[in-house]
């Protein structure tokens, strides 16, 4: 071996054992040096919400009202409602304080504030408030932890990490912090034209509600198991109602809606009660609107409407209500006999029964079979009056309506004979079949059907039928 060379390979033990050591720190420095941080820290690996709308708010969700209630099939956090939010770590963390992160609600900076550890998630709290508003629902943006003087730390007190990718928009979690606002009550739409429009018996007047959207009301018990939310009821021991003065009385008009289109249009309806009776029309004073404890109309979100009031309503003539039964004011024999003395074979004899207001009578046509056999085919059938020609009962025909005179007529038979003259016994009016004596305000509901109590006449001198010698 070469000389020089085993020179260079001679190294004393010390030497040996000083080269492992510093092989040895530097192999260590290698490993944590510039990584130990990092391979310590618990991570971030998602954020994302933690409850759904109406979690704190009594609110209906979507399948708990109709169809047409449900907007977009979203659900809305509103004002005073709770939005959680959930930071998912890698291993469990501790907290002191009270970190924050951002939230982007409607384009706003928001801050959600920590609320509780549940295992390796963090929760965050957001309390909506009046006037946020996101219709695309809400959104965290990249980083946005704060520690705000707290602390974020794993089991081995190593501060955990900070970092994290961004939320986006989350359509089921939209915010609405916005107040409906009552615009308030409009007049009646239809009205009447004339007296053929009446308001009669369960005839409806419906008074239009305007808000600034689509809002909805409680009408169901307080059993939240068994509540029913409707854009409107029109029963239901919670609903709305309002006061309607109907001439000298005061009514209830009820909550009612229809949806023919969205949003839905929500009224308060009157349906006219028998005793009615208003030439001007129904009136509403201002502020009329009855609630039911605290259940008042509420947008999708839960949010109360602002303020209830509303000016005065008159609504006129062309709203005449009239539901009160005509009754009889007075029964008389109107014909005379041609000789003067006595009616013969095929004279008419002719009662008129006088009511308080104008009359009708519809003729019914068709067969009823729940009147009995004898109304299962007829045709043309008019009410009659019952009268006594000596022992026998006779039925005159309505023969002429004359304003507020129903005049019904018989005509004398050949062997009528009455030396007494004729009577007629009281409540003789009869309607065959069903068909009905109205008073002239209208078509339909808007008709009322006539009282048909009248007195008695007993043997009318001077209408003897047959001749006295017979």
């Amino acid at each position: 071996m070469n000389a020089k060379l085993k020179n260079r390979i001679a190294v004393s033990p010390r030497l040996v054992i000083s080269l492992l050591i510093v092989a040895s720190l530097v192999t260590t420095i290698g490993l944590y040096s510039g990584s130990a941080a990092a391979q310590n820290q618990a991570q971030i690996s998602s954020i994302t919400t933690a409850n759904y709308a109406y979690h704190s708010n009594p609110w209906p969700k979507c399948d708990t009202i109709p169809s047409d209630g449900c907007m977009d099939g979203y659900r809305y956090f509103g004002i005073g409602d709770e939005v959680l939010f959930a930071a998912e770590y890698s291993a469990p963390v501790t907290v002191t304080g009270t970190p924050t992160f951002a939230l982007d609600v409607g384009g706003t900076e928001k801050l959600a504030t920590f609320k509780e550890v549940r295992e390796k998630s963090l929760i965050f709290s957001y309390t909506v408030i009046e006037g946020d508003e996101d219709q695309n629902g809400v959104s965290i943006p990249a980083g946005s932890i704060n520690l705000a003087g707290g602390t974020i730390n794993g089991e081995d007190e190593t501060a955990a990490s900070l970092s994290h990718d961004g939320m986006p928009d989350q359509n089921y979690h939209r915010i609405d912090g916005v107040r409906p606002k009552f615009l308030g009550i409009g007049k009646p739409f239809g009205g009447t034209d004339g007296s053929d429009s009446v308001y009669g018996i369960g005839d409806a007047i419906p008074f239009p509600l305007k808000f600034s959207e689509r809002v909805y009301v409680r009408t169901g018990p307080t059993d939240y198991s068994n509540q029913r939310y409707y854009t409107a009821s029109p029963t239901g021991p919670l609903a709305p109602k309002l006061r309607v003065k109907v001439g000298e009385k005061t009514r209830y008009a009820v909550l009612s809606h229809e949806s023919g289109g969205a949003p839905a249009h929500l009224y308060f309806r009157y349906y006219v009660k028998k005793g009615d009776h208003a030439p001007n029309g129904p009136a509403v004073d201002a502020n009329s609107i009855k609630l039911k404890g605290k259940h008042t109309f509420r947008d999708a979100a839960g949010n109360p409407v602002v303020g209830l009031n509303h000016s005065a309503i008159s609504t006129g003539p062309n709203f005449l209500i009239d539901a009160v039964r005509p009754k009889v004011t007075g029964i008389a024999i109107t014909s005379t006999p041609a000789n003067g003395e006595y009616y013969e074979e095929g004279e008419d004899i002719s009662v008129t029964v006088s009511f308080d207001e104008n009359m009708r009578a519809l003729p019914t046509s068709g067969g009823r079979t729940d009147m009995g056999p004898d109304c299962v085919d007829f045709t043309d059938l008019l009410p009659q009056l019952r009268i006594q020609v000596g022992k026998k009962s006779r039925i005159a025909d309505l023969a002429d309506i004359s304003g507020s005179d129903v005049i019904f007529s018989y005509t004398v038979r050949k062997k009528d004979r009455d030396p007494d003259g004729i009577s007629v016994k009281k409540n003789s009016i009869v309607l065959p079949c069903g068909v009905p004596l109205r008073d002239d305000v209208g078509t339909g509901l808007g008709e009322n059907d006539a009282k048909r109590k009248h007195p008695a006449i007993k043997n009318a001198a001077g209408h003897v039928v047959g001749a006295s010698t017979d």
